[in-house]
C-alpha cells in the first residue's frame, strides 16, 4: 500500500479488495502516505477499498 501511493500522482485513484483484519489497519497507513478512502464496502468475501492520493 504505501508503495503504491507514493508511485501515484495525486488526484489518481485505485480500488483493491482485502480481507476485513486487514482493511482495518489500512485507515491509518492510507492517511499518513497522502491519501484518502472515497468508497469502502464490505461484502462476504472481503472488503471493497478505493483509494485517491491527495497530494505529492
Amino acid at each position: 500500500m504505501r508503495a503504491r501511493l507514493t508511485d501515484m500522482t495525486p488526484r489518481q485513484q485505485f480500488t483493491f479488495l482485502c480481507v476485513p483484519l486487514m482493511a482495518d489497519g489500512m485507515d491509518a497507513i492510507i492517511a499518513n502516505e497522502g491519501g484518502e478512502i472515497l468508497y469502502r464496502e464490505e461484502r462476504n468475501y472481503g472488503v471493497i477499498i478505493t483509494v485517491t492520493k491527495l497530494s505529492v
